[in-house]
């Protein structure tokens, strides 16, 4: 029997909910509309102070409106989310919403911001996919 319970480095994912204490909210997603049961009862992208989400498209820029700012593609939001956390100040709470491997790339560049595990939270949506390498051969 296996269970994800069981599985220590299976994450866990609990919904989304906004800080109301945070000076700042702000919610990067690589879904253009998040599935709602990323959110904990009574939250939506709305409650967000800023919602980030990545539209596609070579054309977009990144554009805010109406607290929504859209990116053309994961990396441009990345790297602007980088910038963004390395001149930010106290008070700011981050979260994430999307594939895997977008949510941990956003963890990362949190922690290396300064981001304490408290000021950020992760929601993964899709199917858990898993980069798997092997030790022998490195493949």
């Amino acid at each position: 029997m296996t269970s994800s319970l069981l599985v220590r480095s299976q994450p866990a994912y609990p919904p989304l909910r906004a800080y109301p204490q945070a000076r700042a909210t702000v919610l990067v997603t690589d879904i253009a509309t998040p599935d709602p049961a990323c959110f904990a009862p009574g939250v939506s992208p709305e409650t967000f102070s800023e919602c980030w989400v990545v539209t596609g498209g070579s054309t977009t820029l990144p554009q805010s409106r109406n607290r929504m700012t859209a990116f053309r593609s994961v990396t441009q939001m990345l790297e602007t989310l980088n910038i963004r956390l390395h001149h930010e100040c106290m008070g700011l709470h981050l979260y994430a919403a999307g594939h895997e491997d977008f949510i941990w790339h956003v963890a990362r560049i949190a922690e290396n911001a300064g981001l304490s595990r408290q000021e950020y939270a992760v929601f993964r949506l899709g199917q858990p996919l898993r980069t798997v390498m092997c030790a022998h051969c490195h493949t």
